[in-house]
C-alpha cells in the first residue's frame, strides 16, 4: 500500500509543480498589467485635472476686470439712494461668474480615488 502511494505521489507532484508555477506566473502578469493600467489611468486623470485647472484659471483671470468694474460702479453709487443696485449691475453689463471645471476630479473621486496616494 505504501509503495502504491509513493508510486502515485511522485508523478503527481511532478505534474502539479508546473501547474502551480503557471498559475503563479499568470497571477504575477495579471497584477503587473493591472498596476500598469492603473498608473496610466491616474496619469491621464492628473493631466486632465491640470488642464481643467488651467482653463478655470484663465476664465477667472478674464472675469476679474469685469468684476472690478462692477465693484467700482457699486462703490461710486453706494451713497446715491436714487440709483437701484439692479441699475448699477445692468450698467456694468451684469455679474460674471467663472466656470470652474471639475469634471475629471468628480470622475476620479467617484470611481478610483483609492489609487491616488
Amino acid at each position: 500500500m505504501k509503495r502504491k502511494i509513493k508510486d502515485y505521489s511522485i508523478p503527481f507532484i511532478k505534474e502539479i509543480i508546473p501547474v502551480i508555477a503557471g498559475i503563479l506566473i499568470a497571477l504575477f502578469i495579471d497584477n503587473w498589467n493591472s498596476e500598469r493600467k492603473d498608473k496610466a489611468y491616474i496619469n491621464q486623470i492628473f493631466s486632465t485635472i491640470r488642464s481643467e485647472l488651467v482653463e478655470s484659471k484663465e476664465d477667472i483671470k478674464a472675469i476679474i476686470p469685469k468684476q472690478r468694474s462692477l465693484i467700482d460702479s457699486l462703490d461710486f453709487y453706494a451713497d446715491n439712494k436714487d440709483v437701484a443696485v439692479l441699475d448699477i449691475v445692468m450698467r456694468s453689463k451684469g455679474i460674471y461668474i467663472p466656470k470652474v471645471k471639475i469634471n475629471a476630479w468628480k470622475s476620479v473621486s467617484n470611481t478610483k480615488i483609492d489609487l491616488i496616494d
